[in-house]
């Protein structure tokens, strides 16, 4: 009966997480719907035996009832397919595998993440876990899976291990808002905004290939960005040691402090560069001349690219080789030019304006950093005017569109510049997370529900970026005579949101029977929509797990 009570509640449903051996067990202080009584008034003594017992409920029969299945049928069949289902598991077992994905479900659906309003909303849909959770067991919930020794390796490990191996990944990290204080990770820091707020920071790793975030760690809201990256690239390797990763870095990542630890850590890293920087100055100077030679034209985008390599002194006698990739862009140069020359026209108007006589007015001009591309004024504004200084510029606008990376690793400008382009994938993750998720601020107050969150939220993002992929890509189809049909990818006709809605009107219809079960009518459109998503059959039949037990 002990083993019962933690595992089971009240009314005979499945707990989400199995109650402590030692939680004492309180009595029901409520009639119970269903009543024992003897099926027979056969006593002991007439027959020698105890007399049998048989439960009998206010009804033989389940109720007549519906839910709905359109979207969460897609997450379950999609979490399956790339062995998401299988890995968390493996990890925490079967049953926290459908209450992650029945959580992943609800905030996918909604775009909201508020463990409150699960109870209230899983009432009306099939899910793989079909028992009632409220707010406290789905904060168990969380707990349960931070507790999970080694989790990390195992989880991690398993994702790592069905990606390519030549995989090539992105790294990018965020910032989510909390204002709990019991979390340690939890502190002030420089938000995206420029603000300050009380934040946690999160880095993933994203696979450029398939399209999907691999690992993620949270580190203190305080810490700059900047100095996450190596850290995650060596639990990488401590996770699994015989794959070699190679990661691309954004700007905000590139320092010469950064690109030493990755050497020594022998990190294959791809880094957008600061051109400001003096030995990245001297690689454009160096690949200036080639910028406009046809030979140095790249394939299958309009930019001009040259690699230089170049041999870096880190000091203490430190030296080593990296490769650093010149870009030209044509149409860049055009805008920023474009701009530029606006800017100083309409100075140089606001200058010679009879405005320009007032005070305050006079001040600003006289402030402004567009002065220093002109020659000494020879008086106030509004009284003289303005000589331009064509040296500083031709200086200034030397570099305009130019841009430039540096690699660890020996490739050329050509595989440089693919691989980067790949790389706003990860942007995608992060803006989805937020939006598609409510990622963008922390609902926990504690260390261990903090993480469970994190873990559930990462379930729902590998789910919703590989549905997102597979709408941003074409269908072939060959008919019965041989002729290729091409369908436009899903995601020009319609939104993730608009997805959704035309799939929401799919119900399971319940019987009075355990057996009695069906898919009420599923439209041609319904269909074609799973089966552009690769996703075909999946309203063929009533799934397994939303069959009464």
């Amino acid at each position: 009966m002990a083993d019962y009570r933690r595992m089971f509640k009240r009314d005979g449903s499945l707990r989400a997480v199995e109650r402590p051996q030692n939680r004492p067990y309180r009595r029901q202080t409520q009639p119970a719907e269903a009543v024992a009584v003897p099926e027979t008034t056969v006593t002991k003594a007439d027959t020698g035996k105890e007399p049998e017992i048989k439960v009998e409920t206010a009804s033989s029969q389940y109720p007549l009832e519906t839910k709905r299945i359109g979207g969460t049928a897609l997450f379950i069949e999609v979490a399956k397919q790339i062995g998401l289902w299988e890995d968390f598991s493996k990890t925490w077992g079967e049953t926290a595998c459908a209450v992650a994905c029945s959580l992943a479900c609800h905030w996918l659906s909604t775009a909201h993440n508020a463990a409150y309003l699960f109870k209230s909303w899983s009432a009306n849909y099939a899910l793989p876990f079909p028992h009632c959770i409220d707010g406290k067991e789905i904060t168990e919930f969380f707990e349960s899976l931070a507790a999970c020794e080694g989790w990390e390796k195992t989880f991690f490990g398993a994702r790592l291990a069905r990606m390519p191996e030549d995989e090539i990944y992105s790294y990018d990290s965020t910032n989510i808002a909390t204002k709990a204080c019991e979390i340690s990770d939890g502190q002030y820091g420089k938000s995206k905004d420029g603000g300050y707020r009380r934040q946690i920071g999160m880095s993933v790793l994203f696979g450029q290939r398939s399209g999907l975030p691999v690992m993620f760690r949270l580190f203190p809201g305080n810490i700059a960005d900047v100095s996450t990256v190596v850290d995650l690239l060596s639990r990488v390797d401590m996770i699994d040691p015989g794959r070699l990763v190679a990661a691309v870095l954004d700007r905000g990542y590139f320092s010469l402090e950064n690109i030493e630890r990755c050497i020594d850590g022998n990190h294959k890293v791809l880094i957008a560069a600061k051109t400001g920087v003096s030995w990245v100055k001297d690689a454009l100077e160096s690949a200036m001349s080639d910028m406009w030679d046809a030979r140095y034209r790249l394939r299958g985008c309009p930019v001009w690219g040259k690699t230089i390599e170049k041999e870096l002194d880190f000091g203490g006698g430190k030296k080593h080789t990296v490769w650093v990739h010149v870009f030209r862009d044509d149409q860049k140069s055009h805008i920023a030019n474009m701009e530029f020359f606006a800017e100083l026209d309409q100075f140089e108007d606001q200058w010679n304006s009879h405005t320009a006589l007032q005070q305050q007015n006079r001040q600003a001009l006289q402030a402004s950093s567009l002065l220093k591309y002109y020659k000494k004024p020879s008086g106030l504004p509004g009284v003289c005017t303005l000589e331009r200084d064509f040296d500083q510029i031709n200086e200034a606008t030397r570099y305009f569109g130019f841009f430039a990376s540096v690699s660890t690793m020996k490739c050329d400008a050509q595989q440089a510049i693919e691989t980067y382009h790949h790389r706003d994938n990860i942007e995608k993750c992060f803006k989805a997370g937020k939006s598609d998720c409510n990622m963008d601020a922390l609902r926990s107050h504690t260390e261990a529900t903090m993480k469970g969150r994190f873990i559930v939220s990462f379930f729902a993002l590998t789910v919703l970026s590989e549905l997102r992929r597979r709408m941003r890509q074409p269908l072939y189809e060959t008919k019965s005579n041989g002729e290729e049909v091409r369908y436009k990818p899903l995601g020009d006709e319609m939104t993730f949101r608009e997805l959704l809605n035309y799939l929401d009107s799919i119900k399971v219809v319940y019987g009075r029977t355990a057996e009695d079960a069906r898919l009420a009518e599923v439209t041609k459109r319904q269909c074609m929509i799973a089966k552009r998503l690769k996703c075909e059959g999946v309203y063929d039949a009533v799934p397994e797990y939303v069959k009464r037990k």
